[in-house]
């Protein structure tokens, strides 16, 4: 059966014939416009992954981007983050950071990190180098949890297994706290007794086996 022969059937008057046209062509319209932001994300994603498969690449090139996030503190303020990738020539990490600023744009606190490829199951993790804190004002404000939040959601989406770190022994004059921070944004410590340090770790729970910047899928 044909769809004009349908609608006749379903239809009394001409008048409710038009309208169920015209309201077939909207939605005709409405599917064209979805194809179009699909196509749209798949052209940004695949653009993603051209710029992170230099990973894996052979031959080490210059690269540097950065993108912008907003949040607030537990005051209140605003709170503007810049984050930053940069490829070191001749190194096998990109060297990355986040970097929290007031809306007068003075740095607040920054979290230093490395993206590191696993040769062996073809995938990236996140290695925290430091967390710190632009000023003695700026502790116990939430910084260094939206820092970890932000790191966890960019590990998501670009879908590494894990993040990991350690807490250094300067560090331990403080260290219960330092425990209580890590363990509350959901990463394992563990005692490493070789290196005389505490290693922490948190899973990526919704990592895929498909590797986004694998160049080979």
């Amino acid at each position: 059966m044909g769809i004009i022969s349908f609608l006749i059937k379903k239809t009394k008057t001409y008048k409710d014939l038009k309208e169920r046209l015209v309201a077939l062509e909207d939605e005709r319209i409405k599917l064209i416009n979805q194809q179009d932001i699909l196509e749209k994300e798949n052209k940004l994603l695949k653009k993603e992954r051209e710029s992170f498969l230099i990973f894996s690449s052979k031959e080490p090139a210059n690269c540097s981007f950065r993108f912008f996030l907003f949040n607030k503190d537990k005051t209140g303020r605003i709170i503007f983050s810049e984050i930053c990738f940069e490829n070191i020539i001749g190194a096998s990490f990109f060297w990355s950071y986040i970097t929290c600023y007031d809306v007068n744009h003075n740095p607040l606190a920054e979290i230093s990190f490395k993206i590191i490829y696993n040769k062996e199951n073809k995938s990236y993790y996140f290695y925290i180098v430091d967390v710190v804190n632009k000023g003695e004002e700026n502790k116990n404000k939430g910084l260094g949890t939206i820092l970890l939040t932000q790191l966890k959601s960019i590990a998501k989406f670009f879908n590494c297994t894990h993040i990991e770190g350690w807490i250094s022994p300067v560090d331990y004059n403080h260290i219960d706290r330092l425990k209580r921070f890590y363990e509350k944004n959901e990463f394992e410590l563990f005692e490493n007794e070789k290196e005389n340090q505490i290693d922490i770790k948190w899973k990526n729970k919704s990592y895929s086996k498909y590797n986004l910047f694998n160049s080979s899928s």
